[in-house]
């Protein structure tokens, strides 16, 4: 009789070992699937950071013709970018047309960028001693000249948390 309630108990046990460790094993697997989440999420989020960068960069640089370049063979960076920058074929002068600095852009807010950015914009341009005022609103775009964005990029920027950025 004593075998039979030691061998009940050893079974006892065994069963909720057995039961400890499938549950264990479901943490284990629920967290293993979050971590890939969150990799996929940061592998997301890594490439709209490069992105947004480089649209940094080259803004600094009046480099309108590689965001326009990226856009087009990118669909994603062109849906990651706040802007849609396009080429202003009908406005290239003559004496434009070998020097992208002067070729006018157009700038149009991409779905949902919109609300990152203020209500109006006031860009001076100095485009062959010719001052322009621009003030547009979130609904459409405005046209400017790499060297203009090159020249307006730089300076200290508040953000809406608060932070402050400086860009050179």
């Amino acid at each position: 009789m004593e075998n039979i309630v030691k061998k009940a108990f050893r079974e006892a046990k065994k069963d909720a070992e057995d039961k400890q460790v499938e549950k264990i094993k479901k943490v284990i697997q629920a967290t293993l699937e979050k971590l890939e989440s969150k990799k996929k999420q940061m592998a997301i989020l890594s490439k709209e950071i490069k992105v947004l960068k480089k649209d940094i960069d080259d803004f600094r640089e009046g480099r309108l013709d590689k965001v326009e370049e990226r856009q087009k063979k990118d669909k994603e960076a062109a849906e990651i970018s706040v802007v849609k920058v396009i080429k202003v074929v009908e406005e290239v002068r003559e004496d434009w047309k070998d020097n992208y600095w002067y070729c006018p852009y157009r700038f149009e807010w991409t779905t949902g960028s919109e609300n990152l950015a203020c209500n109006t914009v006031n860009l001076v341009t100095g485009v062959n001693a010719i001052t322009s005022d621009y003030t547009v609103d979130a609904s459409s775009g405005i046209t400017v000249c790499n060297s203009t964005v090159a020249n307006a990029t730089s300076g200290t920027y508040k953000l809406s948390d608060g932070t402050i950025k400086y860009i050179d």
